[in-house]
């Protein structure tokens, strides 16, 4: 996956440079909903592909690999904790996610 220094700086805006999940400093962008996950859930013709900001977020290599392809409350352990999170990082950079978040929530299951 190739981003625009321009969407870099975004997706880097979400959590001042710092992992999303540990918030350590970040090495890697990383796919919230990971890319197996997106195709088991359809959400690619719902919402279009997983590469889009609003999936986008920093992660240390640490925390990528073992996040894989797990949902990410799964990972956080939290579901609240990890849309708030979700939310938030996309909120701070101008993202809308009230269409979208309403379509993710209702296409998917972690279980």
């Amino acid at each position: 996956m190739k981003l625009s220094q321009k969407d870099l700086i975004r997706v880097s805006a979400k959590t001042n440079g710092r992992c999303f999940y540990c918030n350590q400093p970040a090495e890697v962008v990383d796919h919230f909903i990971s890319r197996q996950k997106y195709k088991e859930w359809g959400l690619e013709e719902h919402i279009g592909s997983p590469h889009k900001l609003e999936n986008l977020v920093l992660s240390c290599n640490s925390c990528n690999s073992k996040k894989h392809d797990k949902c990410p409350e799964d990972f956080i352990g939290n579901a609240y904790l990890a849309w708030k999170r979700y939310y938030r990082a996309n909120w701070r950079v101008g993202l809308d996610l009230t269409e979208k978040e309403w379509i993710i929530k209702g296409n998917y299951s972690c279980t």
